[in-house]
């Protein structure tokens, strides 16, 4: 499958019956899976850790910032900064080695977000 041929299906998730007996085929399953649950965890709640942070650090309203890159200039820094590299480095090496267009577009995604998160950084 080359870079330009469109995904047409997502593959089949095999269940535990079909991975056999060998608990290391198991676990890295429950690892890959747990991996994508916690980067979709840190992209769901980034929001509501800035805007609840920053109204605990600073003691001002709830009302949100005007956009999520806002909180850079907040006490909640190095939360996003952190939420950013995180998502950058799992975007990176996610299915780093399908050869197809949607995994190329998320490594240059990802190395955009550590590009986004180093120049905050500085």
């Amino acid at each position: 499958m080359g870079y330009l041929d469109p995904q047409i299906e997502a593959p089949r998730r095999p269940s535990t019956a079909e991975l056999g007996e060998r608990s290391d085929r198991v676990l890295y399953l429950r690892s890959y899976l747990l991996m994508r649950a916690v980067i979709g965890f840190v992209g769901v709640a980034l929001p509501f850790v800035l805007v609840l942070g920053d109204w605990a650090l600073e003691h001002g309203s709830l009302l949100a910032k005007g956009s999520l890159s806002a909180y850079f200039y907040s006490g909640m820094r190095d939360v996003f900064v952190g939420c950013l590299c995180v998502t950058g480095v799992f975007l990176m090496t996610y299915k780093v080695f399908e050869h197809t267009l949607d995994n190329l577009l998320s490594s240059v995604a990802g190395v955009a977000a550590l590009g986004v998160a180093s120049a905050r950084r500085g």
